[in-house]
């Protein structure tokens, strides 16, 4: 089974995404007002980011909702799973998926 990732798949070759986060979009569309051009400012698909950053690359914003998995839904799905019995010693998908866009090759 393949695993699912909670981003769209809706995205052009150079990586913008078709769909973002509110606060991304606001970010975005805040540059483009402020006079930025459509070619140095896009929001794009984490899966994308070799694509889509490079050496002309100045900034690199991250939009996360719950970056360390310590919100009250991860937190109350640890102690659901202790109160069955399971050790929920694992790190949240959240985390992961933080931690993944933090130490791609393209970030660093």
């Amino acid at each position: 089974m393949a695993r699912q990732h909670p981003v769209p798949d809706e995205s052009s070759p150079d990586g913008r995404a078709a769909t973002a986060q509110y606060g991304l979009c606001k970010v975005e569309a805040s540059l483009l007002e402020y006079g930025f051009s459509r070619e140095e400012v896009a929001v794009v698909d984490p899966r994308k980011l070799d694509v889509a950053v490079g050496p002309n690359t100045k900034v690199v914003g991250i939009g996360v909702l719950d970056p360390l998995g310590v919100n009250y839904g991860t937190a109350l799905l640890r102690v659901l799973l202790k109160l069955m019995g399971y050790e929920a010693r694992l790190q949240s998908y959240m985390s992961w998926a933080t931690m993944r866009v933090l130490r791609h090759p393209s970030i660093l």
